[in-house]
């Protein structure tokens, strides 16, 4: 996170009579996750929306070519740090009968991709989704929302056209 893109943010959402913190948390870390959803329910109480949308950089490499320490980082930031995001507030949600979750992934999560040498992020990405869905299942009859959305390129051009949405 770009902490002075964060606080002009926060001084922005202020400004219109909103409220904002910002928050750094390295979310393959689960202790630090769990500080910053103990800080966001201090200061608001409560969390209607969890947008799982961690990044990390890029990997490219044949799988030969990957290494465990990279590999292991891109999972722990895209997928474990999902996981632990859920795990932290999930809790909350249930004790409120109420909550949303979105996680970003990608179409190279359903299908691959076509570009070459991308085996980590696509497995990541494939990962989330499955995440994401059974997390669904588990929490249906609570009367959850949960949403990924896939994106894709096609011709350098970003398409959202293809996000899904199922009301549980």
């Amino acid at each position: 996170m770009d902490p002075q893109r964060a606080d002009t943010t926060v001084s922005d959402i202020r400004e219109q009579s909103g409220k904002a913190i910002a928050i750094s948390c390295d979310v393959s870390d689960r202790s630090l996750v769990e500080a910053a959803t103990a800080r966001t329910l201090d200061e608001y109480g409560q969390i209607d929306i969890l947008i799982n949308n961690a990044v990390s950089p890029y990997l490219t490499g044949s799988l030969e070519e990957l290494d465990d320490v990279d590999w292991d980082r891109n999972f722990n930031v895209k997928l474990k740090g999902s996981f632990y995001c859920l795990r932290a507030v999930v809790p909350h949600m249930k004790e409120r009968h109420y909550g949303k979750v979105v996680s970003m992934a990608s179409i190279v999560g359903r299908r691959g991709s076509a570009e070459p040498k991308s085996a980590a992020y696509s497995a990541s990405k494939a990962g989330t989704i499955g995440l994401t869905a059974n997390m669904a299942r588990e929490l249906g009859p609570l009367q959850y929302q949960r949403q990924h959305h896939c994106s894709g390129q096609h011709q350098h051009s970003t398409l959202t056209g293809s996000t899904r949405r199922l009301t549980i």
